[in-house]
């Protein structure tokens, strides 16, 4: 999926109905991808995912909270320079109601720390992981959209903070691409932390989303996710099988062009 963001970027009500309409139109490219239901029992034939060379994998735990949370990640060794600052990453996580029997969602505007904690679950089999990943400057709030939608069709959201608002995707962007952050390793520890502590969660139905910035950076790391939907922003490779949606009047990415 691709749609041009220059309305986005200029106009400040925008992104509040744009976020709303991407998110749902990306929902559905996933749960098609996925077939009938949200939540299944899954074909364990697909190939497991190539993971990165490191030494002494510890797989960090997440405590189970019902709506909003913010998780901080230690990155593994040979993930990012000694004492760096780019060794402590942060994600929002957001999980739907129907894991918990009982929870209230108190998200804030800014989707910081708001969540109800607890431990009951229900047996709900295993629910799509979708990450959504920002663009340049910007934060993971701005896909809080995508809360409303994982407690409507059942999926947990990923909203990855970017190093200095920014994603390493090759090509672009910033000082994540300056520095050479690894944003593949973080997307990869965050996946084994949450299918390691949560048994709703598998690393083979994971799904990515991405705005400008992020788009480019979520076909970056395809090879991590079972589909991907970037918006405003893509990489041809390594991608195959793919579903464009261009504008005729556009100037920047036209369907002709």
């Amino acid at each position: 999926i691709y749609t041009h963001d220059i309305l986005y970027h200029q106009y400040s009500i925008f992104p509040i109905l744009y976020n709303k309409y991407i998110s749902l139109c990306v929902c559905v490219f996933f749960f098609s991808a996925m077939g009938t239901s949200t939540s299944t029992q899954l074909d364990l034939k697909v190939q497991p995912q190539v993971q990165p060379q490191v030494q002494d994998r510890k797989i960090q735990q997440v405590q189970l909270q019902c709506g909003s949370s913010t998780q901080t990640l230690q990155m593994l060794p040979g993930t990012c320079s000694d004492g760096g600052d780019e060794c402590t990453r942060k994600y929002n996580l957001y999980v739907p109601k129907v894991v918990c029997k009982d929870t209230t969602n108190n998200n804030n505007n800014n989707g910081e720390e708001d969540a109800t904690t607890t431990t009951t679950t229900t047996s709900i089999g295993t629910l799509p992981l979708i990450f959504a990943i920002h663009g340049y400057t910007t934060l993971p709030s701005v896909m809080i959209p995508w809360d409303e939608m994982a407690d409507a069709f059942h999926f947990i959201i990923v909203r990855p903070y970017g190093y200095e608002r920014s994603w390493n995707a090759k090509y672009c962007c910033g000082p994540a691409l300056e520095r050479n952050i690894d944003d593949i390793a973080f997307f990869t520890q965050v996946i084994d932390s949450l299918h390691s502590s949560f048994d709703f969660v598998h690393r083979d139905f994971v799904f990515g989303t991405g705005h400008s910035n992020g788009g480019f950076m979520v076909t970056r790391a395809a090879r991590l996710f079972r589909a991907v939907a970037p918006i405003s922003g893509y990489q041809y490779h390594p991608l195959e099988d793919i579903f464009f949606h261009d504008g005729h009047e556009d100037d920047n990415a036209n369907a002709n062009a």
